[in-house]
């Protein structure tokens, strides 16, 4: 049928089977629990990223229909994961599935930033002592 994810080497892909309501695994509004209702479902749909995102996300905002992981510490592997669209349908997928209504999931890579780059603050006391901004 169409809304059946083709098989491939190792069985489907979860990032093609279609992002549907189902019965929810969070029972509350708790932010915890959702986030535990989401890494129990990733780690159903995908155990190698479930581990990247246990261990080097947290959930920073989930409001609505929208989810925000925030990532730290990722090595160039992980990033390289977690940038592929296949695995942000994934976790959307997941967290889907432990909300029971649809959940689009973005990452923000905190790692990826650096502090005091585009910081005001910083730019003044830069340019007052004449300065460069090193990490």
């Amino acid at each position: 049928t169409p809304d059946r994810a083709p098989a491939g080497p190792g069985g489907p892909d979860p990032s093609r089977a279609p992002i549907a309501p189902e019965a929810p695994l969070v029972r509350t509004n708790s932010v915890a629990d959702a986030w535990r209702g989401f890494l129990e479902a990733l780690e159903g749909l995908a155990p190698s990223l479930h581990a990247v995102v246990a261990k080097r996300g947290r959930l920073a905002e989930f409001q609505g229909g929208a989810a925000t992981i925030k990532l730290r510490a990722l090595l160039d592997e992980e990033r390289l994961l977690l940038e592929s669209k296949r695995n942000q349908k994934t976790c959307s997928r997941a967290f889907t599935q432990a909300m029971g209504r649809k959940i689009e999931v973005a990452f923000d890579d905190a790692s990826a930033a650096r502090p005091g780059a585009d910081d005001p603050f910083t730019e003044e006391v830069r340019d007052l002592f004449q300065g460069r901004i090193e990490e």
